[in-house]
């Protein structure tokens, strides 16, 4: 007997996919408990590599310098048909921490589009592994060292070095501006003043660690190397601590990720970077506590981190607290809508159509700068909102509504008897059952079939009730009826949040 409720691993793959498909709500409750379920995704699931499904669609497709076009198809059909679901979570959100941007003009051309696949690719590899080393990966990356201006910052004595990586790595990557309790919470002085967690002194040292670094042999597909002769090889007093002189420009690396990694702030400031992008947009602060003793004692180990997450009460919005949950991202609710309702290509094509590039709206690793889209603590500048971070609503304006309306209409719900689509819902017994207008019983089967596949049986009986209404007035002969009701679940507050 299954011990976790359909109810249960909606929520914990809400919190942990970018989508989910039914059967993923049966592989949950199959592997017995959330922590057996993790395990299986992080050692028994093959890990999919963004680089290989880019070159795969550029092989396949008319216009190979349409690189924009190959990226986010294959993104898209790699969230859509491979099963290394956490993963792509987990790295998903990694994106957004470690924050490159391929709206950078350096960073568009050409010969380095794949390069933002390969930046993906190392998050990804290395997301089940510790946080030191995922500093490590992002920081040699050369995507990173063209975004945050440190490729080729070479030490001439006399000049300061580039300091936009050593501000940002401490600011936004690791510690955060503010010294922290262990349960994310400010520490002020004898001012209420916050008290920064850095100085400018600290900026200009640990910019002296990050000079030297150069392409390996033109090569964006590879970390950056080490140029030893461009290297500042003086002690660097950081954070408190000072890193010796005579070091490699490798090892003053690793002595730096060392320091912001043993820093109190570093804990509690990615725990709750991670619960805010998982669970709540406002979680308690016990909560990020819990998970940040957790994370703190395993020596910053991510899958400590994540199952501790996802495993704490406030995960399962028990409290009973409206502002639990989040509005979700735009990006993962369309591809959930995707996943969920199980696109197909049709077997006379190769790959997924231009139009799943999707112009128009935000795709993976496009923020407009290192702040991103938005950060954790923002929200709408309305009253209702005093004193609460909703941040995903900036990308919720009402020209973003008419995108998302039309894109889930053209790219999520198409269906196989029409002649127009590449792709069309792989669950023909909707269609069948929509169509079946001399079954009495077949609307009711079919909200069964909605229910299951986009809710995972938790259809709120107003809901219910609606669709049930809605679909006894409905010419069932004209198939835009179906797809009207389906865009509209998709874009129901009941999809497009996590919570009670």
């Amino acid at each position: 007997m299954n011990t976790i409720s359909d109810k249960r691993a909606r929520q914990l793959l809400l919190q942990a996919t970018m989508g989910f498909k039914y059967h993923d709500i049966k592989n949950v409750q199959e592997a017995g408990s959330i922590e057996n379920w993790i395990d299986e995704q992080v050692h028994d699931v093959f890990r999919t590599s963004l680089v290989n499904r880019q070159n795969h669609m550029q092989e396949q497709h008319h216009n190979e310098n349409w690189t924009d076009v190959h990226f986010n198809i294959a993104y898209t059909d790699m969230l859509l048909n491979r099963n290394d679901i956490l993963r792509h979570r987990i790295s998903y959100i990694l994106t957004q921490l470690f924050v490159v941007s391929n709206n950078n003009p350096e960073l568009k051309k050409k010969d380095r589009r794949l390069a933002f696949s390969k930046y993906y690719d190392g998050l990804s590899e290395h997301c089940f592994s510790d946080f030191p080393t995922l500093l490590k990966v992002m920081s040699t990356s050369p995507v990173m060292g063209q975004y945050l201006t440190y490729l080729g910052n070479d030490h001439v004595e006399g000049i300061a070095p580039d300091e936009n990586f050593a501000r940002e790595v401490m600011q936004l990557f690791s510690i955060g501006p503010n010294l922290l309790r262990m349960d994310g919470s400010i520490i002020e002085d004898s001012n209420d003043r916050p008290i920064p967690s850095y100085t400018q002194q600290d900026i200009e040292q640990a910019a002296k660690v990050m000079t030297g670094w150069s392409l390996n042999n033109d090569d964006w597909l590879r970390p950056m190397t080490m140029n030893e002769s461009a290297h500042n090889t003086q002690s660097k007093t950081i954070l408190g601590d000072t890193i010796p002189a005579g070091l490699s420009g490798e090892q003053d690396l690793d002595a730096f990720i060392g320091l912001l990694c043993k820093h109190p702030n570093t804990a509690p400031f990615v725990s709750k970077f991670f619960i805010q992008k998982m669970v709540t947009s406002n979680p308690s602060r016990e909560y990020v506590a819990r998970v940040a003793k957790d994370f703190h004692a395993s020596n910053l180990d991510m899958v400590t981190l994540i199952t501790s997450i996802v495993t704490d009460v406030e995960a399962t919005y028990s409290r009973e607290v409206t502002e639990d949950g989040l509005i979700r991202d735009p990006l993962i609710v369309l591809q959930h809508a995707m996943r969920a309702l199980n696109l197909k290509l049709k077997p006379q094509y190769k790959m997924l159509p231009d139009g799943f590039s999707w112009k128009n709206r935000r795709t993976l690793m496009d923020g407009p700068s290192v702040f991103y889209h938005y950060q954790p603590e923002e929200a709408p500048n309305d009253e209702r909102f005093d004193g609460l971070a909703a941040p995903e609503f900036k990308l919720y304006n009402c020209d973003d509504i008419h995108h998302y309306y039309a894109q889930v209409t053209d790219l999520a719900v198409r269906f196989e008897s029409e002649t127009q689509p590449h792709v069309y819902v792989g669950y023909d017994a909707i269609e069948t059952q929509y169509r079946n207008v001399d079954n009495p019983n077949s609307l009711e089967r079919l909200i069964e079939l909605l229910d299951q596949y986009l809710f995972s049986n938790t259809m709120s009986q107003p809901m219910i009730s609606i669709v049930r209404d809605y679909l006894s007035t409905v010419n069932r002969n004209n198939i835009n009826g179906l797809r009207a009701l389906i865009v509209q679940l998709i874009l129901s507050p009941d999809f497009m949040t996590q919570g009670e």
